[in-house]
């Protein structure tokens, strides 16, 4: 199926002059449309639509191409995106190239990503849709507007009044981003937008339509924001289960005294970690991070998991987050998850309407679900609510395991953690110390030892760099038992290693599959 993406960039921008090539941190704002279609390997063409020589110069120097100049008729401030794309199409189709579908992206969309074009074409071929648009959600009820009349305000629709926010029907609006469509449809329609128009939904940090300046210096924020999130120091999550616990099987220095904390937490904050992973059923890790917040003044975000075990925390979820708020020191949570599938099972959907209202309120920005095995993730990509999902990966656990169903998430933009980078410390552990029922594992750690001993490799930086070089895991949580150790893997961070280790690490097949979860250790 053949494609195009069309990004119309006319001149005569009149509020903010050159506005479609004007700089934008380093480079042409134009340039993050045409880099993203290119980068989503989508298309047979990438094209821009302009009426000015400078503006197609920049764009090929990008790597678009631009076979034809506008029409002037179809250049002035009066022409709409339809009438643009039926010229581009028209003027293909008369060099016999005919496309299945196009992909409409505006210039001026610098916090356009690549996974959300994707997903949108996704959507269109799987759904059927005649095409797919990019929509943000309103913050407030558009149901409960006001007009202005003469010195008063009304409402539009009155009988909205004593309705309660949460029980009206939630609406989007157009994020201006991309139009994805197919091509008989748009010639049949006329439109962008028809009765079977499917949708994909960014958040408002996700988009800024710019049409005056204060628009560019809200752009600008959102895109320093996103960076922020993007650079968050190689992907790098700190498990605290140590503050509250002892915690891994090489763990010899046992739970983290206060002062340990704070060490270990002051290193992570200098250097710009900023999530925490923790949990309800990690002793007092919660209270520990909430004092060190109090006291220290820095702020993380933070995941925490819901455990069925807790009962002294409240079964209503709303009041029982707001007990880890308090705990925790913080406004929000960045990921609220279930800590098992089978709490996920159990309490879902006795839990699915306050985790909606929860996440619109801002109180919790994502839902996810801590679990083992592929099935259960295979399970969970049935629920659009689930945005995260964590599971383990690692030298043993590896992408032999692992690499479909997290490419099956990850098409689905589901957000992917991965825990037991160390598997809570057994690469580390002298194979002849090994317990008895784990002596089942020397050969394949052996094998490790043998690809980090040829490749001049610690076992730190080979653990660490093998899965932070995943392409689809969007964060990855290590757990340690000291600022020492910390320091240690801050240093492995800036190691790499080649595909042909990759390579060797995916040929370790472990057929006892039962032994990469750690709670099977004891049984």
């Amino acid at each position: 199926m053949s494609s195009i993406a069309i990004i119309p960039a006319r001149g005569g921008s009149k509020r903010i002059p050159g506005k479609n090539i004007k700089n934008f941190f380093g480079k042409p704002i134009i340039a993050y449309s045409i880099e993203a279609a290119i980068g989503s390997g989508l298309f047979d063409e990438v094209m821009v639509s302009t009426d000015v020589p400078e503006i197609a110069e920049i764009a090929k120097k990008y790597g678009a191409k631009v076979p034809f100049l506008r029409s002037s008729k179809n250049s002035d401030d009066f022409a709409n995106t339809a009438v643009v794309i039926e010229e581009v199409l028209k003027e293909y189709a008369a060099q016999n190239m005919v496309f299945d579908t196009f992909c409409c992206i505006y210039p001026t969309c610098p916090l356009i990503e690549i996974k959300k074009i994707i997903l949108a074409y996704q959507c269109l071929i799987s759904e059927k849709f005649n095409s797919v648009i990019s929509v943000v959600i309103f913050n407030s009820p558009v149901q409960r507007a006001f007009v202005a009349d003469n010195n008063k305000i009304k409402m539009v629709w009155s009988e909205n009044y004593a309705i309660r926010s949460q029980d009206l029907e939630q609406m989007y609006y157009d994020a201006g981003q991309f139009y994805w469509m197919f091509t008989d449809k748009f010639f049949l329609e006329n439109k962008l937008f028809t009765s079977n128009t499917g949708y994909i939904e960014l958040d408002e940090f996700e988009t800024q339509d710019i049409n005056t300046n204060f628009d560019w210096l809200k752009a600008e924020y959102k895109f320093e924001l996103l960076q922020k999130k993007k650079n968050r120091n190689n992907k790098i999550v700190l498990g605290t289960a140590q503050f509250g616990l002892k915690y891994g099987i090489n763990n010899a220095a046992g739970k983290l005294n206060k002062e340990q904390i704070k060490f270990v937490l002051d290193y992570a904050f200098e250097n710009k970690i900023q999530l925490l992973d923790t949990a309800e059923a990690y002793g007092d890790s919660q209270e520990a991070i909430g004092e060190y917040h109090k006291l220290s003044g820095n702020k993380f975000d933070i995941i925490t998991k819901f455990s069925s075990g807790r009962t002294d925390l409240s079964q209503n979820l709303t009041t029982r987050i707001h007990q880890d708020l308090k705990s925790l020191n913080v406004d929000t949570i960045y990921c609220y998850m279930f800590h098992s599938f089978s709490d996920f099972k159990t309490y879902f959907d006795g839990y699915k309407n306050e985790i909606k209202e929860l996440k619109k309120s801002g109180i919790v920005k994502k839902f996810g679900v801590s679990i083992y095995t592929n099935q259960e993730a295979e399970e969970l990509l049935k629920y659009d609510s689930v945005d995260v999902i964590q599971l383990p990966f690692n030298l043993l656990d590896n992408n032999t395991k692992r690499s479909i169903i997290i490419k099956q998430a990850k098409d689905k933009g589901v957000e992917i953690h991965t825990r037991s980078t160390f598997l809570q410390g057994l690469f580390f552990k002298n194979v002849e110390s090994l317990p008895v029922k784990l002596m089942v594992l020397e050969p394949y750690l052996n094998r490790i030892n043998h690809v980090s001993e040829n490749n001049f490799l610690s076992l730190n930086d080979l653990s660490l760099s093998y899965v932070l070089q995943q392409k689809n895991i969007d964060n990855v949580l290590i757990g340690v038992d000291s600022v020492d150790q910390l320091k240690k893997n801050m240093q492995s961070l800036k190691k790499g290693i080649s595909e042909e280790v990759v390579k060797q690490i995916d040929q370790i097949d472990v057929k006892e599959i039962a032994l990469l979860n750690p709670s099977n250790w004891n049984q």
